[in-house]
């Protein structure tokens, strides 16, 4: 789940273990107005912002398909950006806190569409992993 805050932050849930996203192993809150913070979720890299990518950007689905804007009523759409060659340094609070590579903003990448506030129970994939479940 990505949910843009009207204080301007957004809360980052991933990994979660309910519908409601009470349980996530990634559970953060990232400041949208203090540049572009990264953080890791697995092996991959990702940013996240609620404001629109430039014009000419492609942005995808979590199914790889291209993102059409919605016409639902108050759509708020979170932009989620997942780096590839994973390369993570470990921190020492176990495994799924890592530290972002120095060269993230150097990988490949990809953006995807996010609807702000929309719990998902780990069955989503940004192309880095797969979310699904077996």
């Amino acid at each position: 789940m990505y949910k843009c805050n009207p204080d301007g932050t957004i809360t980052v849930k991933e990994h979660c273990m309910t519908s409601s996203c009470n349980h996530c192993a990634t559970d953060l809150i990232i400041n949208n107005f203090a540049g572009t913070q990264c953080y890791m979720v697995g092996d991959s890299p990702h940013t996240v912002t609620c404001d629109e990518p430039a014009d000419g950007t492609m942005i995808y689905n979590g199914d790889g398909s291209i993102y059409a804007p919605t016409t639902r009523h108050h759509d708020e759409v979170a932009y989620v950006t997942v780096y590839g060659e994973q390369f993570a340094t470990s921190r020492h609070h176990g495994e799924d806190e890592k530290a972002c590579p120095d060269n993230w903003n150097e990988l490949p990448s990809k953006i995807y569409a996010e609807h702000s506030g929309e719990c998902e129970e780990s069955d989503h994939n940004h192309g880095d992993h797969d979310h699904g479940r077996q």
